[in-house]
């Protein structure tokens, strides 16, 4: 009983000077999990590639000056997505800081990985020792951090987003029990913007969370003094993230009736992830990663986890015989955490599913419930830290020495056999991923190999007007429908304008006639004639964003603006900023001015770093190729380079009539005055993924192509010139219209520098 007096004092108070040897200490032996990640190249798991070519799509539009690109045109074979309008997008932002300084794409994003594992123990201990002690704490973090799903959700998973949303969880655990606690209204807030956090960062773990989020809440207003008062101001700062983060889901829930993530809401293919109740845990010591997992559940409770949970569960009985503390409250809440969150991973939870499917059906997979076994185990075993400190030794009290000794000998060999379980088997096969230069060309090729489209397995930002399958979508057409056959009455066109996600145009047409985007339609898109606003309609199969041009002379703006969803949204999260930023300035002024010197450091880097690139240069054409195409333009990103170093070539097409074969394009680098080849790209339009066989009649394609200067080239002048031809044969189309020809079988696109020699 001696021993269990020593803990009444300073089993509660909050995080003080003495804390930081355990948040080092926390830190310290959460670093193995990182290990992997120092690896050269990238690693191999389910989703880290799409990561990968989200990140790099992100920094191109940050380059382009479009902070927040809710579609990225490039991805879907070039026809785009709007993948951070329905994905969280913060994670990519953490991944994009370090790429602002100077670090490659796949280090910014395993960088990201590591700091998200080891900010989660830290989070967990910043909770945990806020009611329980030190060695608790640490063992809290240890078990929070190698828990196999949170190490799953990095090595195996890749889930960049799932894996940050741990750091979340005990953090905004920790915010609320402050305010329960103390009653200071900066933790309620800074807990409403945790929770804002959480839902910027991974939606469906916030969902799930919130359940368990608003239980810890009324927990704490029947334990803590004046809680039921608090109660309701913590409700509030609840509303407050929420409005926080309404930029983002409000129009995740508006505008997903438009693609098909609106079938996951009926879904009922997480019916066959439901594994029976004794296939939920693992049958091995060493923990088996999936696939090799030997059960059904395909991340399935950990067996040193589920030890811990007994263990931890039976201290906790025992203890309460001898001193009744305040972690009792919160080990018995983790502990139906841990219980109820497992349960629904199993078959007979199959009923729940049912009642509630509109909600959980978007989950897709219920083993996304094992995000919160980790909070509540983690919970449960740091009562095995009080009982370590507290048990009474065998040797005389005269040497407590001994006692702690013991203590930390017996702490030691339960964080070493749970880091060992969970690190001894897991996957760590490295994926080179070689030039970061070309990632979208990557992606299409994984894409075009697999079936899939945009990055994603199962297509659910696919809009809903695309009638064709996704795997035939980069292929040539198998077949067409007379209305397809009808040519464009365009007789003049020319590029005037190109942005990030912008196409203006000047044409001329013989009467009235469809012009079309190669984008996927979506309500965004919005094309203007004339300065006057005209509805956009999807077209052919691939239900591309199409409008109707009346018979004249015009000028075409095409552009993807902000829904009524993006604007509603955007106005509560400037009003709830508002509010915190009032409400902040007069809690404490100073605190608003490091916020805002931080932000305007942020936007200074970001600035900065856009500075670095050239802006493309825009060149009008106007040159007809046969009875197929005309070349209406281009942009170049950058009309002087070095020996060495790549020139992008965008060419901007207008398909005039149904091919009905595949036609080739070339550019090519010619020296001044002689001609001779220098530099070339042959191949087919989009990488390959877009046929001239797909070309709809009046339909505008932006098609890339680089070309790297050899490293022994000499400074000067020289000619780009392209056009298209048929393979084998090598028959040039004639340029039949226009002032830009090059001979008669060639576009004339201007001319680029060579200068100096490469550094």
């Amino acid at each position: 009983m001696r021993a269990w007096a020593r803990l009444k004092v300073n089993l509660r108070g909050q995080p003080t000077s003495r804390s930081c040897p355990g948040f080092l200490l926390s830190l310290l032996v959460a670093l193995p999990a990182t290990f992997p990640l120092f690896r050269p190249g990238f690693f191999i798991s389910h989703d880290g590639l799409f990561y990968l070519y989200r990140l790099a799509a992100l920094d191109q539009a940050v380059h382009a000056g479009e902070f927040y690109p809710r579609w990225f045109p490039d991805f879907a074979f070039g026809y785009g997505y709007p993948v951070l309008n329905f994905y969280s997008p913060l994670s990519y932002y953490l991944s994009e800081l370090p790429h602002l300084l100077g670090m490659g794409y796949v280090t910014s994003l395993k960088f990201a990985f590591a700091a998200g594992l080891i900010l989660s123990g830290l989070t967990m201990y910043l909770w945990v020792r806020s009611w329980l002690n030190h060695s608790g704490a640490l063992l809290a973090s240890v078990v929070y951090v190698y828990f196999p799903y949170h190490l799953a959700d990095t090595y195996v998973r890749g889930s960049l987003g799932e894996s940050l949303a741990f750091v979340f969880f005990p953090l905004i655990l920790w915010c609320f029990f402050c305010y329960f606690s103390e009653g200071r209204t900066g933790h309620a807030m800074a807990g409403g913007v945790s929770y804002a956090f959480l839902i910027l960062t991974h939606n469906l773990s916030a969902w799930i969370f919130t359940p368990v989020l608003l239980a810890y809440m009324i927990l704490l207003s029947l334990t803590e003094p004046q809680g039921k008062q608090r109660f309701c101001r913590s409700l509030g700062a609840l509303v407050l993230g929420l409005g926080l983060a309404a930029f983002y889901w409000l129009p995740v829930l508006g505008e997903g009736q438009w693609v098909h993530l609106r079938e996951d809401f009926n879904s009922t293919g997480y019916q066959r992830h439901l594994a029976p109740l004794t296939e939920v845990l693992s049958p091995s010591l060493i923990y088996r990663y999936f696939p090799d997992q030997g059960v059904k559940a395909e991340h399935p409770l950990g067996l040193v986890a589920a030890i811990s949970l007994v263990l931890g569960t039976l201290a906790a009985a025992w203890s309460w015989q001898r001193h009744r503390g305040p972690w009792h409250s919160h080990v018995v809440f983790s502990i139906l955490i841990a219980l109820g969150s497992v349960f629904m991973v199993s078959l007979p939870s199959l009923l729940i599913w049912k009642l509630l499917q509109p909600f959980l059906s978007m989950l897709q997979y219920p083993w996304r419930f094992m995000a919160l076994p980790a909070l509540g185990v983690a919970g449960v075993s740091a009562i095995l830290g009080l009982v370590f400190q507290a048990y009474p030794s065998s040797l005389d009290d005269r040497r407590p020495w001994l006692e702690r000794l013991g203590a930390a000998l017996a702490l030691l060999l339960l964080l070493a056999l749970f880091i060992t379980s969970s690190l001894r088997k897991l996957p760590m096969a490295s994926l080179p991923v070689g030039s970061e230069v070309d990632l979208t060309a990557k992606m299409w090729a994984q894409d075009a190999t697999a079936g899939q489209i945009g990055a994603t397995w199962t297509a659910e930002y696919l809009p809903i007007w695309v009638g064709e399958e996704r795997w035939a979508i980069p292929r040539p057409r198998a077949e067409r429908s007379d209305a397809e056959f009808v040519e464009s009455k365009v007789s003049k066109c020319s590029l005037t304008a190109l942005g990030y996600s912008r196409v203006r145009l000047e044409l001329e047409a013989t009467g009235k006639t469809d012009l079309i985007f190669h984008q996927f339609y979506y309500p965004a898109w919005n094309a203007r004639i004339d300065g006057q606003a005209v509805p956009g309609l999807p077209a052919g199969k691939l239900g591309l964003a199409a409008i109707t041009v009346p018979a004249g002379r015009h000028k075409i703006d095409f552009e993807y603006e902000a829904t009524a969803f993006v604007r509603l949204g955007g106005g509560l999260s400037v009003l709830a900023l508002l509010a915190f930023v009032v409400r902040l300035a007069w809690r404490s002024p100073k605190t608003v001015i490091s916020l805002v010197t931080a932000g305007l450091a942020l936007v200074l880097v970001m600035a900065m770093h856009r500075r670095g690139f050239e802006a493309p240069s825009i060149s009008p054409r106007d040159a007809k190729l046969g009875e197929e195409a005309r070349l209406v333009g281009l942009s170049l990103n950058n009309a002087r380079l070095r020996p060495g170093e790549t020139l992008r070539v965008k060419l901007v097409w207008l398909a005039l009539k149904p091919t009905g074969e595949d036609l080739k394009v070339f550019v090519h680098l010619l020296s001044i005055p002689a001609g001779r080849l220098v530099g070339q790209h042959d191949g087919d339009p989009v990488g390959g993924y877009t046929p001239t066989s797909r070309w709809y009649p009046g339909e505008i394609i932006l098609d890339d192509h680089d070309i790297t200067t050899p490293m022994n080239l000499s400074p000067g002048k020289y000619r780009l010139i392209a056009g298209l031809y048929r393979f084998p044969a090598l028959d040039r189309l004639k340029v039949s219209e226009g002032l830009d020809s090059f001979g008669d079988d060639a576009v004339d696109l201007g001319q680029v520098e060579v200068i100096g020699t490469r550094p």
